[in-house]
């Protein structure tokens, strides 16, 4: 592929392409461009440095509104808090004097603070008296002050309104300290001034809370309407002093609760950003505010901090600009031998190049485009050839075939111009047997480039993989019919030797001829039973195995493996147990025929190769996403054990542990490899930790979709509804349709033994007929029948008009695969067997069908059972 960006080669190389002006007007252009490129090296300078300047303004901007809102939000918090102590205060001294209004003469005021805990060293009450004397108070030493010119007294007692008074603070007379009094008048009987109570507090109640905020250096105060100061943080060397004034007394004059500005404080001289607001409690005498400012050089911190960098930034990208722009000019001067050196390449890359302009001209075409198109050097001695030149000749020596054979569509396309993003990507052979393909990308100009490449190589790789690749599709279609064919013709006559052996047992035959029966049924059994392995493993192997999703009880199929092999455990006086956990749900979804298969297999080996001792079965529970369900098995046996070395070709197809174990245990070796691939094929995995003489541990996880009548644990599962035995007819009018003179033979047998009358034909075309004159009361189909085959039939019985095309079906075949049963249920069947099938399975068949019950009998469960 061409290196690079094609377009903006081909743009360099049209203007390389383009003649040359002449030496004055060459000087004049240098000129000018070169003014322009300082004009432009100065504006992006000088739009650096706005950008920097509008960047720190806005950031100022927006630092200081959020000072301001930080402040509002402070002084509203405090405000809060000091309207919550004040009416907390305020509530004393309205319980205190109502215990004093009850009985003036007995009032004992310490025995007061007593009994209201009121043990806080910075809070003490005391009675004052119409003449401004203290008459009691909290404070230790008792004594008769004057506190008559004091304002929390002196305004209760000019006051003709019952308020909460909030002084300014003063040393105490009392303790000597300095203190922020609150009083509440007390009223006389006849509604004239008794005197005061009077809540004193120490100023450093409010000061420790203010403390607590940690806002640098920042300040908060509690301030009267009339501007007195009474409490603050950093406390001042003396609190009973300072007043403000100014923005703030303005704001307060004005009626305003709450506000912010920036300013100078009158407090400290420290320029803040101040936020104020008004204590919101009704029964103050006089406004009471909550200043907090915020140090301003430290709310713009970030800011000082941003524009040190930013200048810094704004510096060096200066210095970038400028040495950008010189090396542009220095660029500049090299572009001519760039240019050279892009033609040189574009010469010599393995694609064809063509470029477009807007006017259709060709300002560039590379020698392998001439090479690849077969262009004549006649076409292209103009300086700028037309490109719709080049589609004439190429339509005109039969480049695209005769005009005849041309696609309408890309006929018109190559007549207009042949420029489109309709056939922006497309591949074509040439006349010479070369497969171009061709791509077009437009430019923003209305030019295009357009590149030519040989995939010739390409093409004929994509044929032969497509060659082989309908070769290997076509083997395994051959393969599955060959499977089908071989599973027919060899389950055909298994099924007579094994049906006529049990036959033959249900005879009166003497000892020796009973026991060389067994011999042929129990080796006919084994036959088919590595017949299945075969098949099952060919279907793995092929990935052609499907599995089924459907509900089932996990414990019943765990107990149904146990219980199958439970004979054969008790004949080698061996131990089969099960073990459960009880976090295993009882229902999940997913194939339980394939995990009972895996179950039996492993099971099986562990009893086969264990002579002593037990085998175990363990199920349990692991952590699956949402609606999943993991499940844990493990076969644990006593048995002889596996070498280490075994141990890793133990799951290898056709594979025993050693030769000896082969002629001692036999076995196709097939089993745990199908183990593996079924227990891989529903998600999971499987391993074995085994020593020569210690027994083995077999190990695998599957994982299964979670049942939607699962109930959570520990709840109780709905009892489900156990099916009932189907009653066994008798005295039935059977259909039997059979090729096989042997197989007619062993279900005519079974089939008269089970009570019932036998008419019995060769062939689909026959049962036909047999039902279309008589109607039977069910009818035994053979899929695979000469003349008309089984589905054929059974498709044409139920097209008949009457009753006879509601006739009971039961399909029998010797195949084994999977699409055999969507065939049969398709062709209209009522139930589906695979032979060899029992007198006992056959007896459940046609019980079913004729109870309304009928379904699919799984092909191999029979097997599965016998095992």
């Amino acid at each position: 592929m061409f290196p690079g960006p094609i377009s903006t080669v081909c743009r360099r190389l049209r203007h390389a392409t383009m003649p040359l002006p002449a030496p004055a007007v060459r000087g004049r252009r240098r000129r000018d461009v070169g003014i322009l490129h300082y004009v432009l090296v100065l504006s992006i300078i000088l739009g650096i440095w706005a950008s920097i300047g509008i960047f720190l303004r806005q950031e100022r901007l927006q630092l200081e509104q959020a000072a301001r809102l930080e402040a509002s939000n402070l002084a509203r918090a405090l405000a809060d808090s000091t309207f919550a102590t004040l009416q907390q205060i305020d509530a004393l001294l309205l319980f205190a004097r109502d215990a004093y209004a009850a009985d003036p003469d007995a009032f004992d005021l310490p025995a007061f603070v007593r009994r209201q805990f009121l043990t806080a060293p910075d809070l003490h009450l005391s009675l004052v008296g119409p003449d401004g004397i203290v008459r009691q108070s909290s404070f230790l030493i008792p004594s008769r002050t004057d506190l008559s010119d004091r304002e929390h007294v002196r305004s209760q007692k000019e006051s003709t309104e019952d308020r909460l008074c909030v002084g300014v603070p003063v040393i105490g007379r009392l303790s000597g300290r300095a203190a922020l009094h609150t009083s509440r008048r007390i009223i006389r009987p006849d509604g004239g001034y008794g005197g005061a109570l009077v809540v004193t507090v120490d100023p450093s109640h409010f000061e420790r809370f203010f403390r607590s905020l940690e806002i640098g250096r920042g300040i908060v105060l509690l301030v009267g309407g009339d501007g007195v100061i009474r409490a603050r943080a950093p406390a001042a060397a003396d609190p009973a002093s300072g007043h403000v004034v100014g923005r703030l007394a303005e704001e307060a004059a004005a009626g305003r609760d709450s506000g912010a500005f920036r300013g100078i404080s009158e407090v400290d001289g420290i320029e803040r950003v101040i936020g104020f607001r008004r204590v919101a409690l009704p029964s103050l005498m006089h406004p009471l505010y909550v200043v907090v400012g915020r140090d301003t050089t430290e709310a713009l911190a970030p800011y000082y901090q941003d524009r040190r960098k930013y200048n810094v930034a704004g510096a060096c990208l200066t210095l970038l600009v400028a040495a950008a722009a010189a090396a542009l000019l220095v660029q500049r001067w090299r572009l001519l031998q760039s240019q050279a050196a892009l033609t040189a390449t574009l010469e010599n890359v393995s694609q064809g190049v063509i470029m477009i302009d807007a006017e259709g001209r060709v300002p560039v075409i590379n020698r392998r485009a001439i090479e690849l198109l077969s262009l004549p050097p006649e076409l292209l001695d103009r300086h700028r050839p037309a490109f719709n030149d080049i589609l004439r000749h190429q339509l005109d020596s039969g480049e695209f075939g005769p005009p005849e054979h041309i696609d309408p569509d890309f006929l018109r396309f190559v007549v207009s111009g042949g420029i489109s993003m309709e056939y922006g990507i497309y591949e074509r052979e040439r006349l010479n047997g070369t497969v171009l393909e061709v791509r077009t990308q437009l430019l923003a100009d209305g030019g295009a480039v357009r590149t030519y490449t040989d995939v010739t190589e390409r093409r004929q790789n994509e044929q032969a993989l497509a060659t082989a690749r309908d070769a290997a599709e076509a083997a395994g279609r051959a393969r599955s019919d060959f499977l089908a064919v071989m599973s027919h013709e060899i389950r055909t006559p298994l099924h007579g030797i094994i049906g006529v052996a049990g036959l033959l047992l249900e005879m009166k035959l003497g000892a020796t001829e009973q026991h060389y029966v067994r011999i042929v049924l129990e080796s006919g059994n084994h036959l088919l039973q590595l017949i299945n392995d075969i098949l099952d493993f060919s279907r793995l192997d092929a990935a052609r195995l499907e599995l089924d999703d459907t509900a089932f009880d996990v414990r019943d199929v765990a107990g149904n493996a146990i219980e199958l092999l439970s004979s054969e455990a008790r004949a080698k006086g061996l131990t089969l147990g099960l073990d459960i956990a009880g976090d295993v749900p009882r229902r999940a979804s997913g194939d339980a025929r394939r995990l009972r298969q895996v179950l039996l297999n492993l099971l099986g080996n562990g009893i086969k190769f264990t002579a002593a001792g037990s085998v175990r079965l363990g199920v349990a529970a692991l952590p699956a996403e949402p609606g999943r369900v993991r499940l844990a098995f493990t076969v644990t046996d006593t048995g002889i054990g596996i070498a280490p070395d075994a141990q890793e070709r133990l799951f290898t197809a056709f594979t025993q542990v050693d030769s000896s174990i082969s002629r001692r245990f036999g076995g196709s070796g097939l089993g745990l490899a199908i183990c593996r691939r079924l227990v891989e094929q529903m998600g999971g995995g499987i391993a074995v930790e085994s020593a020569p003489g210690k027994g083995s541990t077999f190990r695998f996880d599957i994982l299964l979709r979670a049942d939607a009548a699962e109930p959570a644990p520990g709840g109780m599962a709905p009892a489900a509804d156990p099916a009932e035995p189907a009653e066994r007819p008798q005295g039935l009018h059977v259909l039997l349709a059979e090729d096989n003179a042997t197989n007619r033979l062993v279900a005519t047998r079974m089939l008269e033994r089970l009570g019932h009358r036998v008419t019995a034909v060769t062939n689909g075309l026959e049962a036909l007929q047999a039902v279309s004159a008589a109607m039977p009361d069910v009818v035994l189909m053979d899929v695979m029948m000469p003349e008309m085959d089984g589905l054929t039939a059974t498709s044409t019985i139920r097209r008949l008009p009457g009753p006879e095309a509601r006739v009971p079906i039961i399909g029998l075949t010797a195949n084994a695969l999977r699409g055999d049963e969507v065939a049969c249920l398709s062709a209209g069947m009522d139930h589906f067997a695979t032979k060899p099938i029992s007198a006992d399975r056959l007896a459940d068949a046609i019980a079913q069908v004729m109870t309304g019950r009928g379904g699919i009998h799984p092909p191999g469960a029979a097997e599965e059972n016998a095992a």
